[in-house]
């Protein structure tokens, strides 16, 4: 009988040793991951772009201060690569539609990955190529009214096509290593 009232006092000092800290971890890590020295914040563009990505938000805030003054029914084309990503940041931050989002997100609603390919190879095509003659012909081909050039396009195409588009395109804004073409005003 001491036995098992010894075996019992054992397990439940047990249990409580291995039961009371999962009562104390959502709060502890929860705390742990909050960074406090700030106020909470919904709007992600102040609180993430304006920070980590400066020269973007400035960018997206004059794209969305100027819509008026681009072509009518404006297209934009930006890199694109990984889902649930920094990637189609200016699309998703401005309402202009992109030549492709998420690829992962167009299969889903298309169920086809050859579309998807097809825009992501057409989109490398056009930042990288020097030959004028098939950067208009993908311009044409999306109805193209911006690109838009950054960070992200920098990290992810070649930079060799770029001075192409200030022969077919004006240049709308170039501060902080980001520049916007749009297709001229007698091309639209």
């Amino acid at each position: 009988m001491i036995l098992n009232r010894k075996v019992s006092v054992f397990f439940w000092i047990i249990l409580v040793i291995l039961f009371v800290p999962t009562l104390f971890y959502p709060f502890a890590a929860s705390y742990a991951k909050m960074d406090f020295s700030r106020a909470p914040e919904l709007d992600g563009m102040k609180s993430y772009m304006k920070e980590e990505h400066p020269s973007d938000f400035a960018a997206i805030i004059w794209l969305r201060n100027n819509y008026k003054s681009l072509p009518v029914n404006p297209v934009i084309v930006e890199a694109t690569k990984d889902a649930y990503s920094y990637y189609s940041r200016v699309s998703t931050n401005t309402g202009i539609p992109s030549v492709l989002g998420w690829g992962n997100h167009e299969f889903v609603w298309r169920g086809n990955w050859d579309i998807v390919r097809l825009r992501e190879d057409d989109i490398k095509l056009l930042y990288e190529t020097s030959d004028i003659n098939l950067a208009m012909f993908l311009i044409d081909k999306y109805k193209i009214t911006n690109v838009y050039w950054g960070e992200m396009e920098s990290n992810t195409y070649s930079s060799e096509g770029l001075s192409k588009f200030y022969n077919i395109m004006d240049l709308i804004y170039n501060q902080n290593g980001v520049i916007i073409f749009q297709v001229r005003s007698d091309e639209t």
